[in-house]
């Protein structure tokens, strides 16, 4: 059977720094795998690089069978990949409605009938469906982020430290959400992560980045049984 996501030897580099020496994976269509590693491991370079963010070159890199190295990035997200970035990386001044619009694009029925799913996963946003996103907490910013993402009905969800900056409490939240999703949407995830009890109870498999190359992968709880560095 052909992997969703065929990743070989994906290299990414910035001026005279390489960011990614060279990865390999793949995903199936309802896989979840964590992408574990510090701060300048390649990690978000891998993502950017897989939704078409960042040049990059590889053997292969394939998505549902259809070549991405020369797709642009709206091409690759009409194809079925969604990018939650780190960030959030909202419409500040739109209200919460308008920065899930902004990502549909089909019939207006068909678009509020998209909004009303994402209020059934996040129901905290529907009681603020009129709020500019500046006034929300950046938990509910990032349920923003998240439910955009999947606003364009993706087969595949890229999503890049979500819980940075989030309190306990709403990172379990944002877990219910997104466990939700994966127990009744036909959705893969490729999750970059340094809180490691989230990235176990979302992903059974991960891979840890160091410097660029795959260090380990394996059964997440194995992987962060040690120390990830």
């Amino acid at each position: 059977m052909t992997p969703l996501l065929e990743v070989t030897g994906l290299r990414v580099s910035y001026a005279q720094a390489t960011a990614l020496h060279g990865i390999d994976l793949q995903l199936a269509g309802n896989d979840a795998l964590a992408i574990l590693g510090t701060n300048g491991a390649g990690k978000s370079s891998l993502l950017k690089a897989i939704a078409g963010l960042v040049p990059s070159n590889a053997e292969t890199l394939s998505f549902n069978g259809t070549p991405l190295i020369n797709l642009p990035a709206h091409a690759r997200a009409q194809r079925g990949i969604g990018y939650v970035p780190e960030g959030r990386r909202l419409f500040p001044g739109l209200t919460v409605r308008e920065n899930l619009e902004a990502a549909i694009r089909r019939p207006h029925r068909e678009r509020a009938r998209t909004i009303e799913q994402t209020y059934d996963v996040f129901p905290q946003l529907a009681a603020r469906d009129k709020e500019p996103a500046w006034r929300l907490s950046g938990g509910q910013q990032q349920m923003v982020a998240v439910g955009r993402a999947l606003a364009l009905q993706p087969k595949l969800l890229l999503m890049d430290e979500p819980t940075l900056g989030l309190a306990p409490v709403v990172i379990g939240e944002l877990l219910e959400a997104l466990q939700t999703i994966r127990r009744t949407t036909p959705v893969a995830m490729l999750l970059v992560e340094q809180n490691v009890g989230f990235a176990s109870a979302l992903c059974s498999d991960g891979l840890i980045l160091r410097r660029g190359l795959v260090a380990a992968r394996g059964p997440v709880d194995e992987l962060t049984q040690g120390q990830v560095d």
